[in-house]
């Protein structure tokens, strides 16, 4: 098995910006699909968070690595289900699962 490894790239505060907009519209939508806009101009479609919105009434569980003021469909597991969707060339490490998870506006 050959290893791959990704180079790393300074984040663009624009970029991650742009993201965290379109993230916050995503989990506003959390019954829809959705179709990140990635910074080398992909579109990347994810899978709606939840089929039904009564699920996700309620307040959030809490979390040591995630902010107390998200919306209760915000979770580690979509959040690295997203950056696991926008990794280059749907490759990469966890290491780099964990980099485009910092750029998520609910993570602390």
């Amino acid at each position: 098995m050959y290893k791959i490894t990704l180079p790393a790239r300074p984040k663009n505060s624009d970029w991650v910006d742009n993201y965290r907009r379109q993230e916050f519209q995503r989990y506003n939508n959390p019954t829809k699909p959705w179709v990140y806009n990635c910074e080398d101009n992909r579109k990347v479609t994810v899978a709606p968070v939840a089929k039904k919105l009564s699920v996700l009434s309620g307040k959030p569980r809490d979390h040591p690595l995630l902010k107390s003021e998200r919306p209760a469909c915000v979770t580690i597991l979509t959040l690295v289900r997203d950056a696991a969707a926008r990794l280059p060339n749907a490759v990469g490490t966890r290491a780099d699962i964990s980099e485009l998870l910092k750029e998520s506006q609910y993570v602390n």
